[in-house]
């Protein structure tokens, strides 16, 4: 099926695990000894870090440096 990212398998293929990983950090709870910012940050570092073999993440959100920012901020 067609999708933002590109064509995706009807089994999820790659893009599946991606969203999974990717929902995880965004819905984990939130750390309640560094402040809000912080977490945030600290949310935004890992989505950076995460396995992305297909550039999801440029296709979902462009290229713009604080798109995990900003969308870990909407999400929090």
């Amino acid at each position: 099926m067609s999708s933002s990212v590109g064509p995706i398998p009807t089994d999820g293929g790659e893009f599946l695990p991606f969203l999974k990983n990717l929902r995880t950090i965004v819905e984990k709870p939130r750390e309640k000894s560094i402040s809000e910012m912080e977490d945030i940050h600290n949310r935004t570092s890992s989505m950076s870090a995460m396995k992305d073999p297909n550039g999801y993440l440029p296709k979902l959100f462009g290229n713009k440096e604080d798109w995990g920012f900003g969308f870990v901020l909407r999400e929090f």
